[in-house]
């Protein structure tokens, strides 16, 4: 299944606008791997930190762009994994403007 990405969690590993190819998650997770679970009335996509329980059925997640982790995730709302990143037009938007924000920002704090 093909989505595109939306909020700012996953970057710079996956901006908003990319395509991300999402499977089902067949095997068994391993930490590094980015993940798509249900979260209330939304999908998340972060990367797996580790794995915790004595079956490993508790996830702890978090956004690479997040300070920090999600709260820890039952094995059960893992819905797939990301195996593909396409990126999309905004991508290189944000690049370009990242800059002037990061120098604007430091120009507001003096």
């Amino acid at each position: 299944m093909k989505s595109r990405a939306i909020g700012i969690s996953m970057v710079p590993q996956i901006f908003p606008g990319d395509s991300i190819t999402l499977e089902p998650a067949l095997s068994e997770p391993e930490p590094g791997d980015i993940l798509v679970y249900k979260a209330l009335d939304k999908l998340v996509v972060h990367r797996l930190l580790t794995l915790k329980g004595k079956q490993n059925e508790i996830l702890i997640l978090k956004g690479d762009n997040n300070p920090l982790a999600d709260s820890p995730v039952c094995k059960d709302r893992i819905i797939g994994r990301v195996t593909d990143i396409k990126p999309g037009i905004r991508r290189a938007i944000y690049l370009l403007i990242s800059p002037a924000l990061r120098r604007f920002q430091k120009l507001l704090s003096r």
